[in-house]
């Protein structure tokens, strides 16, 4: 009878320990809403810790270490955890490792390898996400004025993204700008955004007129060249002449005080069948100041 009694108080006992007592965290699953369970394997748990953010990655990776009752060397955390009633602080450094078992040292792997996972992605989304167009703005160059498409290049901007995240960030965040090369301030809060276009036949610039709260207000086209080729041919659609080949150029200026010089030209080269130049035509160029905005 003793030895039954016994082995019913150690069943019991066994039970109510704290290490097979259920503890949740302050962390709520993503997906239901509901705390996360820390007392059994969460990589044999149906939570998907990928749809947490970085911070809460991190406080539940810490969170495991708190309930042992780690001291914190970030004052961040400790704030943190203070909050809690169950937060005892008393074990220093490497100390908290003989307090860990095997389930908490599987999760604190589970969540390292879950933070690695998605650490990039992760960043750089919730990076995006705290970025305004203002800051899309800033880092825009001025566009000097006056100023014609020899200088409209997207090439420097480029440049810098591939080496500062946060540019990365930007342009990822306002893709809808495309190949920007700048911005001409108007007044305080409007500006006009340059972007290039190009195809095989013709390349121009359009410029958006945005606010900074990304509204755009209106926007001007400037068509910079077009080229077209015309072939003459006999009605065997073999080339028997000669083939004509004329470039239009419409090139604008920027001024100073807001202004457009737009110039157009073009150029007619004539080749006989075999491909000799036999002679070039330039029209006369023409200059019409217009109003840019």
């Amino acid at each position: 009878m003793k030895l039954r009694y016994l082995i019913i108080f150690l069943i019991f006992w066994g039970c109510n320990t704290p290490e097979s007592s259920v503890i949740y965290s302050e962390i709520k699953n993503p997906e239901t809403g509901e705390p996360i369970q820390l007392s059994k394997k969460l990589i044999e748990s149906k939570v998907d810790l990928r749809l947490l953010s970085m911070s809460d990655l991190r406080l539940l990776r810490n969170e495991i270490y708190a309930r042992k009752g780690y001291v914190f060397k970030s004052k961040e955390l400790t704030l943190h955890f203070k909050k809690f009633q169950w937060y005892k602080p008393k074990y220093e450094g490497n100390e908290i490792d003989n307090y860990l078992n095997e389930i908490d040292k599987s999760n604190i792997n589970w969540i390292v390898d879950i933070e690695n996972y998605v650490r990039p992605g992760k960043l750089f989304e919730e990076r995006k996400k705290s970025l305004r167009f203002v800051d899309f703005l800033e880092i825009l160059p001025e566009i000097k004025l006056p100023s014609g498409p020899e200088n409209w290049s997207s090439a420097k901007i480029k440049s810098e993204i591939d080496q500062n995240v946060t540019l990365q960030a930007l342009w990822d965040k306002y893709d809808k700008y495309g190949s920007t090369f700048g911005k001409i301030s108007l007044t305080d809060s409007l500006f006009a955004i340059g972007i290039n276009y190009a195809s095989d036949f013709y390349n121009y610039t359009t410029f958006l007129f945005v606010n900074k709260e990304d509204q755009e207000l209106g926007r001007k086209q400037l068509p910079l060249s077009f080229i077209s080729t015309a072939d003459n041919f006999d009605d065997m659609n073999i080339i028997v002449k000669d083939t004509a080949v004329i470039e239009y150029y419409r090139d604008v200026t920027i001024t100073e005080d807001l202004k457009m010089i737009v110039a157009n030209w073009n150029k007619k080269m004539e080749y006989d069948s075999i491909g000799h130049l036999i002679k070039t035509e330039f029209s006369d160029t023409t200059v019409v100041v217009e109003d840019f905005y």
